[in-house]
């Protein structure tokens, strides 16, 4: 809530800028005020430590909460804070227990269908009990859904068609215009029975190429670059950038590696970069950071309802 309707966290010196109310107690009178970011992500760090420090049963399998999902959840909000050294301390656990493998060849694709692969840390699983109907995240994409969303053709040239990645991806004949011809593939399952990916390995890994990078470990940063890079195509050759260049790249890696899952506008806010948009069919395809309108403004029901609670600046 605190990503989608309050900016990043580094938007003020302070993290002082509103977040989202923190509720602690039930209280169906209670009128709260937001908080600020900056006390949203205290309160989160605070439960997902004392999460840890409850779970005294071994778990296995993504779709219950694990020490592990907590560790891999904690790994991307201090990356998310700046807080690099906590993030590789997270990330590192996640990574040494050896209880968690990234998926290669064909299986990367069918992993957001089949579920429950290596890789996954934690996901939603879906089932025909579940009866989604159309209100999917792949419906959004694909043919037989809605098809509102269609991959950028920059995103498309970043990836080597021998990339494994290449599979989120389908050419649909039928496709005409500008963004012609591919869809997203990457939860194509008619019957709306794919599974959401909460956090897989690769981003952790990612988490921390990042931190290290940003604090100048760059030789550890392209090891983990590299493992991603290398386990979609395997002939990529090693990354051997330093400074801004190798953030540029692990940037581009985020982008293709978790293309879809919902990072991609928190990565441009965070870095402070403008939303450029190319090949665009609306009237905008520019919006400068800082960014009001990459955030979501409060919906009316709420602010009718509770007098405490402020709109986001712009809306």
């Amino acid at each position: 809530m605190v990503k989608m309707y309050g900016q990043h966290y580094t938007f003020t010196a302070d993290a002082s800028h509103p977040g989202v109310p923190i509720i602690l107690v039930s209280d169906v009178v209670l009128l709260p005020s937001r908080n600020t970011v900056g006390e949203v992500y205290s309160q989160i760090i605070s439960d997902l430590n004392t999460a840890m420090g409850l779970m005294t049963q071994t778990r296995s399998g993504p779709y219950m909460f694990t020490d592990a999902a907590a560790q891999a959840l904690l790994s991307r909000i201090y990356l998310y804070m700046e807080d690099f050294s906590n993030s590789i301390a997270m990330a590192d656990a996640v990574i040494s227990s050896g209880n968690y493998s990234l998926v290669t060849g064909s299986a990367y694709v069918t992993q957001f269908v089949t579920g429950g692969s290596s890789e996954a840390i934690l996901e939603v699983a879906y089932d025909s009990n579940d009866n989604n109907g159309s209100d999917c995240l792949g419906c959004m994409y694909t043919a037989n859904g809605y098809g509102d969303y269609l991959p950028a053709r920059d995103l498309l040239d970043l990836i080597d068609p021998a990339d494994i990645r290449w599979g989120m991806f389908k050419v649909d004949p039928l496709l005409t215009g500008i963004y012609a011809a591919h869809r997203v593939n990457k939860w194509p399952t008619p019957t709306q029975t794919d599974h959401i990916p909460v956090i897989r390995l690769s981003e952790v890994y990612l988490n921390r190429a990042e931190a290290r990078a940003r604090s100048g470990q760059d030789v550890a940063a392209q090891a983990d670059l590299n493992m991603i890079r290398q386990r979609g195509l395997a002939t990529a050759p090693d990354v051997t950038l330093t400074g801004q260049a190798l953030l540029d790249e692990i940037l581009i890696e985020r982008r293709i590696e978790l293309g879809y899952e919902g990072h991609r506008i928190h990565d441009i806010m965070r870095h402070k970069q403008d939303v450029v948009r190319i090949d665009v069919t609306g009237d905008v395809a520019f919006q400068g950071y800082p960014c009001n309108f990459c955030i979501l403004p409060i919906p009316f029901e709420e602010t009718d309802a509770n007098p405490n609670i402020t709109q986001n600046t712009g809306y």
